[in-house]
Order: C-alpha cells, then structure tokens, then sequence
C-alpha cells in the first residue's frame, strides 16, 4: 500500500473513500461560502489538500460521475494531473455546461482522485516507423462493430 502525505488547510476535509472497493478518492471542494454556477461559467475550486505523492505516481483527477450526469457539471479539461513534484492546492476547475444554475455548498464532494503509476520514456528519432496494419487509418477506421 502506498502512504501519501497530505496537509490541509483551515477547515478541508481530508479525502476519504465513500466505499471498500472504491477505486479513487473523494475530494471536497474548500468553500468558505456557498457558490452558484451559472449556466455556461466556469470556477477552479479549491479542495484546501495539498499532497506529496510517492516517486513514480500521479493522481489523476476527474469530476464525480453524479455532478456530471445529474447536473450537467464537468471539468474544463476532462480529467486533471497531480504530477508527483506539485505541492501546492489542489484545485478542480469545473464548467457548468447545464442551462441550469447550480449550487455549491461548502465542503460537497466535488471530485475524485486515482493514484496512478507512470513510467518515464525517452525518444528516439528516427526517419520513419514500422509499417502496421492500421497505418494511419483513425477517428474510427475500424468501424462500428
């Protein structure tokens, strides 16, 4: 198991696990205030986590399903990277892309964080690539089925 070091600022709620077989980790948005997000806006909310993760790992941030299916609520860039070197707040920037107003309330959960292990790599530059059978057929070449 892997330990991560969190610190928290005044009044965040540290991540936790709603569930045993719970992939990632909630996280709570660090309102001091309740927020409304009106239709077509965005916000980067802050979850007051500030996080050092092991060598070799990032969390992989991403919105809770339910914000998202029920509300209409995303993040901007479809998924955020903790990179192993980054100590500073976590933040989720989110996006309502409803054409509703919605509410926040101080310390909802706002996201989830997986702990993913990541390899390094390096490039090597070279004329051409080995012929495959795809090639440079994509966006769906290979059909439906």
């Amino acid at each position: 198991m892997s330990k991560i070091k969190i610190v928290l600022e005044p009044g965040a709620k540290a991540p936790k696990r709603s569930t045993n077989g719970a992939a990632g980790w909630d996280l709570f948005n660090n309102l001091s205030f309740p927020m409304y997000l009106a239709p077509g806006h965005m916000v980067n909310i802050p979850t007051g986590v500030r996080v050092q993760l092991p060598k070799g790992y990032y969390w992989d941030v991403r919105i809770r399903s339910g914000l998202s299916t029920k509300h209409g609520i995303m993040m901007l860039n479809g998924c955020g990277v903790v990179d192993e070197d980054y100590t500073g707040i976590v933040h989720i920037p989110i996006f309502n892309q409803s054409d509703k107003t919605y509410y926040l309330e101080p310390g909802e959960k706002i996201g989830q964080a997986l702990l993913i292990k990541y390899e390094t790599q390096d490039f090597d530059l070279v004329e051409q690539l080995e012929e495959t059978e795809r090639g440079e057929n994509g966006f769906g070449s290979t059909g439906r089925d």
